[in-house]
């Protein structure tokens, strides 16, 4: 520990080392070394480099120290392993691949996924089930492909994971599911990855260079003003009130829920869905909802303010639909998107009945109701950090008022 305290003390300037070196040390001789006396010995040099530097100094160390962190950061990020199949959806199953998709991401394939794979192992011990399938969610992939041929249809599937081996075994399985729903052609199975795909490491760097250089050329600008304890003060106090605010602020939850109508004729289909979907969205409907559920109570406007928070979204070209309600209560979020998937789920029944079954196509549930386990709003850093950066311009405008009020002239009684 004396060690390290010696060579802190070369950290000093020259001029002050010069000086109060002999009597600093016999100080630190007198006193027994902690690890808080390492950081204020530190911390002292530090401030005593920052006096004498000049500001371009001070921006480039902080640039530095930026860099530094960032390139700690990068390396800390796990290096995932990619396998990614290739297949070409067919003519039929082309205009039907959000509902493809959608049937290859619910939450009753993944959880079967998840469980029979053994996959996410530390996210399940510490995570609910719905959090770990967001995850994977994540970690799919279905993009476009550009053939050399200049085929259509074409798509890229991928699973990143940790395994290379249950990243390939994943894609697998995932292209299969792809391939018996679109009667689909593989065109290159899943790879077995060789090498982790890398984060981009140069993107954090120069994030991390101009993050430093900001928060130099910030520490500079108070320092002139002569402000930065200020600031440090305000900023703290404005994040501390922005987390007060965000943990005062009333959490929403949000519940979703996807059914899929597949069937040979999916324009017509649409068409049928649209209708269900504008019956169930009627003003009838939608007041039938509020007084079950008792939405809103003692405010006007309450079917209004029910259309605000409730979603049924037809996904475009393709064959799913989308509920999504958000509310104070998570319990009546699912409620009510369980009523509504209930009233959508009659009403194709009723449709049927009304069309004589001219059209060849059923409404499904493919992912129930959710619970929501966390609140999807207040936004807690984003509060937070606006705090922070309210308490920064507070401290700005303190700094400029007292450098004006410095420079104004004197007039004599």
């Amino acid at each position: 520990m004396r060690r390290a305290l010696n060579a802190l003390i070369s950290l000093y300037p020259k001029t002050w080392r010069n000086r109060y070196k002999n009597e600093f040390c016999a100080l630190l001789d007198d006193v027994s070394p902690t690890w808080r006396t390492l950081f204020d010995v530190f911390g002292g040099a530090l401030k005593m480099q920052m006096k004498i530097w000049s500001p371009w100094k001070i921006v480039v160390a902080f640039a530095v120290a930026g860099v530094v962190l960032a390139i700690a950061f990068s390396l800390l990020i796990p290096n995932p392993y990619v396998s990614m199949a290739i297949v070409k959806i067919g003519d039929a199953g082309r205009g039907q691949l959000a509902g493809t998709l959608a049937r290859v991401v619910s939450r009753a394939n993944l959880t079967r996924l998840i469980n029979e794979e053994d996959l996410y192992k530390n996210e399940r011990a510490h995570m609910p089930i719905e959090d770990v399938i967001e995850q994977m969610k994540k970690d799919i992939m279905v993009t476009p492909v550009e053939s050399m041929t200049g085929e259509l249809g074409v798509i890229g599937i991928s699973f990143a994971s940790a395994d290379a081996a249950g990243a390939q075994r994943i894609t697998q399985r995932l292209t299969s599911q792809f391939l018996d729903v679109s009667a689909g052609t593989m065109l290159d199975p899943a790879s077995l990855p060789i090498h982790p795909r890398r984060p981009k490491r140069p993107v954090i760097i120069a994030a991390g260079l101009v993050a430093g250089g900001l928060a130099g050329a910030l520490f500079v600008f108070f320092n002139g003003l002569k402000v930065w304890k200020i600031a440090a003060g305000l900023g703290i106090a404005g994040a501390i009130a922005g987390a007060a605010v965000a943990f005062v602020l009333p959490e929403r939850f949000i519940s979703g829920a996807v059914i899929t109508y597949p069937g040979p004729d999916l324009a017509a289909a649409g068409d049928h869905v649209r209708q269900i979907v504008a019956t169930v969205n009627s003003d009838a409907n939608l007041r039938a909802i509020v007084q079950r559920f008792n939405l809103y109570p003692n405010e006007s406007g309450r079917e209004r303010r029910l259309v605000e928070h409730l979603h049924i979204e037809i996904v475009r070209n393709g064959s799913a639909i989308v509920i999504r309600f958000d509310d104070r209560n998570r319990y009546v979020a699912q409620k009510v998107v369980a009523d509504v998937v209930g009233r959508l789920l009659e009403e194709s029944i009723n449709d049927h009945v009304r069309s004589g079954s001219q059209v060849n196509f059923t409404l499904e549930l493919l992912d129930p109701p959710t619970l929501p386990q966390n609140a999807y709003f207040p936004k807690r850093p984003m509060v937070v950090g606006t705090g922070l950066f309210v308490g920064l311009v507070g401290a700005i405008m303190l700094g400029v008022w007292r450098h004006f009020k410095k420079s104004l002239p004197v007039v004599a009684a």
